[in-house]
């Protein structure tokens, strides 16, 4: 499975909805939320990957 990956992205609330239900056939579930970020896991299993902003003004 994935592991230990960051996607940074513009539109994060859109990126949270896409990759949870992208992911979820897949077992992963959502973990750690927060403000600007979204941790996807599979329960149990080691790795894990986050949905979080691109930094200001990155393109």
């Amino acid at each position: 499975m994935i592991d230990h990956m960051s996607v940074k992205v513009k539109d994060v609330e859109g990126a949270k909805a896409f990759y949870a239900a992208a992911l979820e056939p897949l077992g992963y579930v959502r973990g750690i939320e927060y403000p600007g970020g979204l941790q996807l896991h599979v329960e149990g299993e080691p790795g894990d990957m986050w949905v979080v902003p691109l930094p200001e003004g990155a393109q």
